[in-house]
């Protein structure tokens, strides 16, 4: 029998339950010349608090929330609608 593979956050080493798998948020980035920091890479795994913890704090850093709400359209094609702020 296969072993079955556990992910764990990266920030807060809770274990994913169904909803953090299935969200399966994976951070990954390699960093260029021009960043302090030229040849490094990251990949994390976060749980959906955490997720939602960084970014609360990532969205306050923009000047204008790049937050965008994801319909599907009645012809099964998915698309973008205006900005999250024109909701609230």
């Amino acid at each position: 029998m296969a072993k079955k593979k556990v992910i764990k956050c990266d920030m807060c080493g809770k274990e994913f339950d169904y909803w953090d798998k299935n969200q399966n948020f994976i951070l990954e980035n390699s960093f260029h010349f021009g960043s302090k920091y030229d040849l490094g890479y990251v990949k994390v795994h976060l749980c959906i608090d955490c997720m939602d913890k960084m970014f609360t704090k990532v969205f306050k850093m923009f000047d204008k929330n790049p937050l965008k709400i994801i319909k599907t359209l009645p012809d099964g094609k998915g698309g973008f609608t205006e900005d999250l702020e024109d909701y609230f």
